[in-house]
């Protein structure tokens, strides 16, 4: 990944992900998740699974991270 967390992190005060914002980070960062996944793992479907799982637990935390 390349750390883009700019959403995030660029202002002094918090921001407030937005389901567009979650969508772009996913849409950004699947890629190459499912890739280091796939590698590790050796199986396209568990590589999914994984990639899916990470997401969602990332955009569950998303609010969290502002902290």
């Amino acid at each position: 990944m390349n750390g883009d967390f700019s959403m995030a992190t660029t202002s002094s005060t918090p921001h407030a992900w937005t389901v567009g914002d979650l969508g772009a980070f996913y849409t950004q960062h699947r890629a190459e998740l499912m890739s280091h996944a796939s590698r590790v793992l050796k199986d396209q479907i568990k590589a999914e699974e994984i990639t899916q799982d990470a997401l969602i637990k990332f955009m569950l935390a998303a609010p969290e991270l502002e902290s």
